[in-house]
């Protein structure tokens, strides 16, 4: 069998025009970064699984908390803490076309809601996908940042909850080792429903965080590490390398601006 009958028509397509446009040489490197980006067992874009499990000592057995977990896999800070250190937690997210796959994928308990300062309800953004997001003025997909983009949005109601009443129904660990934190804008709203003098969280990586969150932080003794690309990322006073981990001096990360 040849390379053409081996492969689905849409994938050798898909190879062909990209040889035609960028040459062999291009197209090779391309196909070496997709294949190595498949077989490699961690999924975060930012190195925040690799960093988690650097600190604590490759541990297995830890417990996560994912906000927002998307659809479990595709750049999953927590995928590979589950699948080979055996680590358990709670999945959350609010999107109805994640919520499917995510709990088809995934070990972990998922729940399908947001995560807010308050319980209810919020209008969630759910037609751009991974940048949906609770729709408000503090939020990423507020009216000032997206108003245009707002009117032709797809804008659902979902149920609201803050993450302490959620650790407090799966009667979590108090202390937490990794929190995975990005969910478009609404950071700040979801440390303000998190009882931090009850749960501790060792490892935290934050999506662009405000300086009120980060200041919030900083009082509850969370040390600033790093940022990567706009993701912060933190360790609690009482994590056991709190001591020897190299921290840098905190600069402000800009919120979007679209």
């Amino acid at each position: 069998m040849n390379v053409q009958q081996s492969a689905s028509p849409k994938v050798w397509s898909r190879a062909m025009n990209l040889l035609r446009r960028e040459g062999p040489l291009a197209t090779v490197r391309k196909a070496t970064r997709f294949l190595l980006s498949r077989l490699s067992k961690y999924k975060s874009q930012k190195g925040q699984d690799r960093w988690v499990l650097e600190t604590l000592g490759h541990k297995s057995g830890g417990y996560f908390v994912d906000l927002a977990a998307s659809d479990g896999i595709t750049h999953s800070n927590t995928w590979a803490l589950e699948k080979y250190f055996q680590w358990d937690g709670m999945l959350i997210e609010p999107n109805p076309y994640f919520v499917p796959k995510l709990a088809a994928r995934r070990r972990a308990r998922a729940f399908a809601c947001a995560v807010d300062a308050e319980e209810g309800a919020v209008s969630f953004r759910i037609d751009n996908l991974g940048l949906g997001g609770i729709v408000a003025e503090d939020t990423d997909n507020s009216e000032a940042l997206r108003g245009e983009q707002l009117k032709a949005a797809e804008v659902i109601e979902v149920p609201a909850r803050t993450l302490t009443s959620l650790l407090d129904e799966v009667s979590a660990p108090a202390t937490i080792d990794y929190l995975s934190l990005d969910v478009e804008g609404a950071e700040e709203r979801v440390l303000r429903g998190w009882d931090m003098d009850r749960y501790t969280c060792l490892c935290l990586t934050v999506e662009r965080p405000s300086e009120a969150a980060h200041q919030r932080l900083l009082e509850h003794d969370y040390r600033f590490v790093k940022e990567v690309m706009f993701d912060a990322f933190y360790i609690h006073a009482t994590h056991p390398q709190a001591d020897s981990i190299d921290c840098q001096a905190y600069r402000p990360i800009p919120r979007k601006d679209r």
